[in-house]
């Protein structure tokens, strides 16, 4: 049987799924979040350069090398696919059903992109609920092996040796009131204050705004109260003080009672109303590691028992955490 797909319709087909998958990824919440770091393997080995470094320092007699961190941190890269099919039929009297399984395919891997961005984000503290041990898997620690959210991130000296240690995780009041999401947001930002290097100075000198929140879709009334009004309802309609200092990102995969599995490690029930915030800076918190760029196929193979072609879509990718430094959670049991 004379194949159906021929070149024309591979280039459009594949054309059609890069451009929806690229306009659709522009605006996903992880891309404020992330890093994108291409290679190549199964697993990359990275971040002997997150360590804290010192700041600078006056030039003397020479130059100042601090050593590299021997910190050996790694991402695992897993293969993902998705695969949808196309009646043979279609292929002959229907251009624009194949464009909608073809939108239809690139939307699944961008759902699947914020599932994982989500997961991790959850399963940043491992089993702890305050954070402080080390990790149980690879996945999810940090490079100095803590869990990324954690409240002895360790601060090595020069000698080395651990002088003390960081803490990015806030103890909140609830997500009840306005009140509380405020005075959780005042902690959250003196807790980017309270960082310090590895010499005790301060790591930030201020706090830049606006910071990201990211938090519950079940909780955005509440959080667009406090940062999307330009007035204070609980105090007569004054000016409010917080409007505008920062994004909200809302989602359903942050909603209590919701269930996770990050890289097949066991189904995972959240239960807590926690919530995120990110400073606008260079670094960013997490990485999204591709090892395997997406890539979309045909098979024709089912063509004549079931009249049916299949056009799918597979790639190697993962997150994984990287600066620490850069996000809170306010923790709500």
């Amino acid at each position: 049987m004379a194949t159906i797909v021929n070149a024309n319709i591979r280039k459009a087909a594949d054309t059609a799924f890069m451009h929806a998958l690229g306009s659709q990824l522009v605006s996903q919440p992880w891309r404020n979040a992330a890093l994108y770091y291409p290679g190549k393997g199964e697993i990359t080995k990275f971040f002997n350069w997150l360590g804290d470094v010192s700041g600078v320092k006056r030039w003397r007699d020479e130059r100042s090398i601090q050593a590299v961190g021997t910190h050996s941190h790694s991402v695992t890269s897993l293969k993902w696919e998705d695969t949808i099919g196309i009646e043979v039929n279609a292929m002959n009297e229907d251009g624009p059903l194949i464009q909608q399984k073809v939108n239809e395919l690139a939307a699944k891997f961008v759902q699947h992109y914020n599932k994982l961005f989500f997961d991790f984000l959850k399963a940043g503290d491992g089993a702890q609920a305050t954070g402080g041990a080390k990790a149980t898997y690879p996945w999810a620690g940090c490079f100095d092996t803590q869990t990324f959210f954690s409240n002895s991130h360790p601060i090595y000296n020069p000698d080395p040796g651990v002088g003390t240690t960081n803490d990015n995780i806030v103890t909140g009041t609830g997500v009840d009131t306005v009140a509380h999401i405020k005075a959780d947001f005042d902690s959250a930002v003196q807790q980017f204050y309270n960082l310090i290097r590895r010499d005790g100075s301060p790591m930030y000198d201020s706090v830049p705004e606006p910071l990201t929140i990211y938090c519950a879709s079940e909780d955005i009334a509440l959080f667009n109260q406090v940062f999307k009004s330009p007035t204070d309802i609980a105090a007569g309609s004054a000016p409010n003080f917080y409007n505008g200092r920062a994004n909200v990102v809302a989602s359903p995969h942050l909603n209590t009672s919701t269930t996770y599995d990050v890289n097949d490690h066991g189904v995972t029930t959240y239960s807590t109303s926690d919530w995120f915030v990110q400073l606008p800076v260079p670094e960013k918190p997490f990485i999204l590691y591709e090892s395997s760029p997406l890539e979309t196929s045909w098979d024709e193979s089912f063509k004549f028992m079931k009249d049916t072609l299949f056009y799918g879509g597979k790639g190697m990718y993962n997150f994984g955490y990287a600066y620490w430094q850069t996000m809170m959670k306010v923790y709500n049991a």
